[in-house]
């Protein structure tokens, strides 16, 4: 029996609804306090049913905990309050005073510190506020430690998501920590440190982190992912090798979580029972095993300090603690209830972890070993003969020992995979094989970099032929990984499933591992399976038997991207949006996870406008990870990287015209511009392009201006949904333009708060003097055009206004 797990299952479904559906905390101690006296009175009756009766009263505990965080209070002189009130503001920004309250966080290009704010100075005072900044500025800045005092003058916002469909909920993540402003520092000059931090705990952990840091830089060529896997620091990680490890299933090496904690773990006790098995009078007077457990304990914590204490450490530690308690009280085999103990503690400090990826993946990876390894036993537990045992050397070792590794690996693979599809859209075909490799490697990469570290206070020339040994093995891991990645097939992408579909490849994984057991499992396994290859051939018969024209204005920041659903189920993707930071990739964050979420694999027409970073960055990640039919564009410039895959991937190239015409699925596409490609700047050489469907038309303009507009007057440009020129720019959209144009619905594709000042006050006029109907990104998120038997209708994905 699993006493445990109802209330755990409870305890999650208490959480989620409270959040989504706005339970408030008032309505909830009423109910709690009636529902916990259920298996109060079942417990003095000697009922066997108390498990299963508390399971409301942990759903109602759930939905009290996660209240805080969901439905938080303001203060009047929380920081929030003052960031959208320009009184507030210089022309540089919002000068804040505060204490840095977590370790920084790096990566490759930028520096993440969070800051909690108490004093914000505007027009000549000293305003006393609170509240949580995450703060972050380009280029590495060092020297900052928890508890220093800082100023700082920055741009301070709230934080906010894109607004597609199947994004990553980043605003709801970071409120959720009680993070409700962030802040871009333009220059690491503008934040300068008041006072530093009191003397602690804290500050000497600090300290102590800052020294092992320049001794990995010192005396490792593999420093950054050395790093990554002591002291949580894995920004700098070179983009290809963290794809590497990613492909390959493998990229929880590379942040620190159960895997470091138990391998801390396991080599301290196993180090400690060495010793104590030394002396017959300990052995005697202890149980060896319980002593040792219990004092690889100390160094765990010590582990997770050095990194930081970031929240997967944290929760590592935590499941490290309960595990090794649960052995102590001789509970150490009942892996479900202790499982249960660890995620409660985890959610009852932080309820919000629910929604963490690490925490989802680090549960299903344990619960993948407790629940499918029992069922592996028989592939590698058989009896062996007399000759096996006299001559079979190599084959007891691989029975004993690999196939249980490997055993082990492919557990945990098969309890992750539906939750990586579900959140990465990717499933790693080598994973379990690789992970059995690469583990045992690791194994011996975490304990000489601990170890190394410590020593190198004392002895720094021991310590930097032991982290020598580290980087060897470090070097076959890496070359391990970037093999595997070479291997046909070994990963593929895939469309994002449903929760009700990431559901039923659980249930099928379930149902089949028990097939050996009751005929029950071998229908809810082949159930389970037709049910998903059902919903799998929806999806694909509804794309096919569409007779809707849909285009939908993905809300990708300051750049245009639209997606054409075709009738019949072709697709065409205009422009990719891009921003021009070097760490932010449109394509893979934005363009690529919204298609996938549609579930679309295929883009049989890719059409870029013209060359500028907001419209072609956003494509190079699409072309490369995506099927690609055509690409279409207005010839002018040069396409670089994305030329160099189209060329490689031999995808077939058209420069367009004013005058082409071609005709798809009964969709006339028809282009306007450019002429001849010359005698404009790039963006009045844009791609103009019309779709008309049904009587209906759409017509995408690109970055064009006055100058080309004026020539497009002369033409039959009129069209019912038009995606505004230059993002509302004051120099597009003349009123020659907007009248030969004769739009009922414009689009506005910018992103929020843009240094532009996108769009423009004289722009919205225009529209609003003919009673267009405009939809902005910034402010609506994603907009979807449907054209179709019943005429068209357009749907805003965000609420707002212009």
């Amino acid at each position: 029996m699993h006493p445990l797990i109802p209330g755990l299952i409870a305890f999650i479904c208490g959480i989620i609804f409270s959040r989504h559906g706005e339970i408030p905390a008032a309505s909830v101690y009423v109910p709690f306090a009636v529902t916990l006296s259920i298996p109060v009175i079942l417990y003095y009756k000697g009922s066997r049913f108390i498990a299963l009766s508390s399971a409301p009263a942990f759903f109602m505990l759930g939905a009290l905990f996660i209240s805080p965080f969901a439905r938080p209070e303001f203060p009047p002189e929380h920081i929030k309050n003052f960031i959208m009130k320009e009184d507030y503001a210089s022309a540089l920004g919002h000068d804040v005073e505060g204490v840095i309250a977590a370790s920084p966080e790096f990566t490759a290009h930028t520096t993440r510190l969070l800051v909690s704010a108490d004093a914000l100075n505007a027009a000549g005072k000293r305003i006393q506020t609170t509240g949580l900044v995450q703060l972050v500025s380009e280029g590495q800045l060092e020297g900052w430690r928890t508890g220093d005092r800082v100023r700082f003058i920055a741009r301070l916002k709230e934080p906010a998501n894109f607004g597609n469909p199947g994004e990553y909920d980043f605003s709801g993540r970071l409120n959720l920590r009680g993070i409700f402003t962030t802040g871009w520092l333009k220059d690491g000059k503008l934040l300068v440190k008041i006072q530093d931090g009191e003397a602690g705990l804290a500050r000497f952990t600090e300290d102590v982190r800052e020294r092992v840091r320049l001794f990995i830089e010192k005396n490792s060529d593999n420093a950054e992912v050395l790093k990554a896997l002591v002291i949580a620091e894995r920004g700098g990680v070179e983009p290809a090798l963290r794809d590497a490890f990613v492909k390959t299933g493998t990229a929880h090496i590379l942040a620190i979580s159960g895997l470091h904690v138990g391998v801390v773990a396991f080599f301290f006790y196993r180090f400690i029972l060495f010793g104590l098995k030394r002396s017959e009078r300990l052995l005697l007077a202890l149980n060896a095993k319980k002593t040792a457990a219990m004092l690889s304990l100390p160094f765990v914590i010590v582990y997770g300090a050095l990194a930081g204490f970031p929240t997967s450490a944290q929760r590592a530690v935590v499941m490290a603690v309960v595990f090794v308690i649960a052995f102590l009280f001789d509970r150490g085999k009942d892996f479900y209830n202790t499982l249960a103990v660890a995620a409660l503690i985890i959610l009852l400090i932080a309820p919000y972890s629910v929604w963490d990826i690490g925490f989802q993946l680090s549960f299903a990876a344990v619960f993948g070993i407790v629940y499918f390894l029992p069922r592996f036993k028989g592939f590698f537990e058989r009896e062996e003969d007399e000759d096996n045992k006299k001559n079979g050397i190599i084959k007891r070792f691989t029975q004993r020992r690999v196939f249980p590794a490997f055993a082990v690996t492919v557990a945990a693979w098969l309890g992750t995979a539906p939750l990586m599809a579900y959140h990465f859209n990717m499933v790693s075909a080598t994973g379990a094989v690789a992970n059995a490799i690469v583990i045992p490697l690791t194994g011996v990469i975490i304990p000489l970099v601990f170890l190394s570290s410590a020593i190198s206070f004392v002895w720094e020339g021991g310590a930097a032929v032991m982290l020598y040994g580290a980087d060897l093995c470090l070097e076959a891991v890496k070359w391990i990984v970037v093999t595997f990645t070479r291997i046909p097939f070994s990963w593929y992408w895939v469309s994002k499933p449903t929760p009700f579909e990431t559901g039923l490849i659980y249930a099928a994984l379930l149902a089949a591992a028990n097939l050996n057991k009751r005929r029950v499992w071998a229908y809810a396994a082949v159930a389970s399976a037709l049910i998903l290859v059902s919903s799998w051939g929806y999806w694909t018969y509804k794309a096919k038997a569409s007779d809707e024209l849909k285009v939908s204005f993905i809300s990708i920041g300051q750049g245009d991207c639209a997606l054409v659903e075709l009738p019949r189920g072709k697709t065409m993707l205009v422009d990719g949006g891009g921003f021009y930071g070097a760490e932010f990739d449109t394509g893979e964050r934005i363009v690529a996870p919204f298609l996938r979420y549609k579930k679309i694999s295929k883009i049989d027409y890719m059409v870029l406008s013209h060359v500028q970073r907001d419209h072609i960055s956003g494509l190079k990640f699409v072309a490369e990870n995506f099927d690609i039919g055509e690409f279409w564009w207005n010839g002018g410039g040069s396409l670089g990287r994305l030329g160099a895959i189209l060329s490689r991937k031999k995808i077939p190239v058209k420069i367009l015209r004013a005058g082409d015409v071609f005709e798809i699925d009964g969709v006339r596409a028809e282009t306007f511009n450019p002429e001849d490609g010359s005698g404009f700047d790039k963006n009045n050489n844009s791609l103009v392009l019309r779709l008309e469907y049904m009587d209906k038309r759409v017509l995408f303009t690109g970055d064009i201006a006055a100058d080309a507009e004026e020539k497009l007057s002369g033409k039959d440009i009129k069209t019912d949904v038009l995606k505004v020129p230059h993002h509302g720019s004051r120099y597009s959209s003349s009123d020659e333009f907007v009248v030969k144009a004769a739009p009922t619905i414009a689009v506005i594709s910018a992103g929020r708060g843009n240094v532009f000042g996108f769009p423009h006050t004289q722009t919205l006029d225009r529209y609003g003097r003919r009673n267009v109907r405009v939809y902005r990104t910034d402010r609506q998120g994603a907009v979807t055009i449907v054209i179709g038997p019943d005429g068209i209708t357009e749907e805003a994905y965000l609420t707002g206004g212009v």
